[in-house]
């Protein structure tokens, strides 16, 4: 047994510990718990969570933080298995404001993170105060997006098709990144942001022969499944269905693109008051452009930036957590305090992304 294997049964042991559990099993009881510092606040934290049927919410004050105490986590909790427990919600709102796209990764761990929440799945999440404040797809639409396909089953080729291309998948030859898919006769092959490979459906007919992962260097197949479940390529969704079927503000996305034009008029208008013609062009260019993927529902990383407009009412992970979650806040003075110097942070960037033209 290592040393770390040690470290939980001893402190299941400790009569401190003993009591702060028995606060927690209160009914909507609050604790405060004081004088746990570094690797210990992963330990203590460890314990409260350690029951493999928990969820909770471990939320701290900066990146640097959260992936430390993401790591002390699953250490303690031996968390190295192929389905980790233990997950990661990284914060986008920095890239988005600061005019870049997100990298594919981050948004693979948070659209992970959200379908095990949207779907029920016990997880320990570990988040920054960036990753809260950043809202995201509400959870109703996020769970009605699910593509669920078992071996076995009938499907169409051509619907399954249509259905990625829906949630925002790229169609390409050859499937060798995130968020792609592929037709080739009767294989077609998904690149989910939410799995670990890659996978491979052949299918017989119009049967599903066999679900395989494949290693996207090699193109060869690997382990066989039994089933796979397929959500959106990113945060926001520009579906038919989505338009009809969600909240009001996305059924009325159509008649809301006029709202979407007139912040951009104004926008222009002050540019072209400040004598600005180049960030001018540059944000007409980008209204054209994304007013053009608005009205044709072609989902698109830049889109992002739209989430306000398009869902009457956005989601946080908090939202996503069951009523029985665990919320843990480490240092809440501290985490008070980056949470308002990052509003302030996202002001400043937005008016300067205005000013020179990059969004509104």
């Amino acid at each position: 047994m290592s040393v770390i294997q040690q470290l939980l049964p001893k402190l299941e042991q400790a009569a401190d510990f003993a009591e702060i559990r028995e606060a927690i099993a209160s009914p909507s009881h609050a604790i405060c718990v004081e004088g746990v510092s570094g690797a210990a606040k992963g330990l203590l934290c460890a314990g409260i969570v350690a029951k493999p049927n928990t969820t909770a919410l471990l939320l701290t004050y900066n990146d640097e933080h959260a992936l430390q105490l993401h790591s002390d986590l699953s250490a303690f909790l031996e968390d190295d298995g192929e389905h980790k427990r233990v997950l990661l919600y990284p914060s986008i709102a920095s890239a988005l404001y600061d005019g870049v796209q997100p990298a594919p990764e981050e948004v693979a761990q948070r659209l992970t993170v959200l379908q095990r929440l949207c779907t029920g799945t016990p997880t320990i999440v570990v988040a920054c105060i960036k990753a809260v404040l950043h809202l995201t797809i509400p959870r109703d639409e996020l769970a009605r997006a699910y593509r669920h396909i078992k071996r076995g089953e009938s499907i169409e080729r051509n619907d399954l098709a249509f259905a990625l291309m829906d949630l925002g998948y790229e169609r390409v030859d050859l499937v060798d990144d995130l968020c792609q898919f592929s037709v080739r006769g009767g294989i077609i092959d998904v690149s989910p942001p939410t799995s670990p490979m890659p996978v491979r459906i052949e299918l017989f007919g119009d049967e599903v022969d066999t679900i395989r992962h494949f290693d996207p260097v090699t193109q060869l197949s690997t382990t066989h499944i039994e089933e796979i479940t397929f959500g959106p390529a990113g945060e926001l969704l520009l579906t038919q269905q989505a338009v009809r079927a969600a909240l009001p503000a996305i059924r009325s996305a159509f008649r809301r693109l006029p709202a979407i034009r007139s912040a951009f008029r104004r926008e222009l208008d002050q540019l072209n008051t400040d004598d600005k013609q180049r960030e001018a062009q540059r944000l007409r260019e980008r209204m054209d452009e994304d007013l053009q993927r608005l009205e044709q529902l072609r989902p698109g990383p830049s889109l992002i930036h739209y989430l306000p407009f398009i869902y009457q009412q956005p989601d946080s992970i908090l939202d996503y957590l069951p009523k029985d979650a665990y919320l843990i806040v480490d240092e809440p003075v501290r985490l008070q305090s980056h949470g308002e110097q990052f509003e302030a942070d996202v002001h400043s960037a937005y008016r300067s992304g205005v000013k020179l033209g990059s969004h509104l």
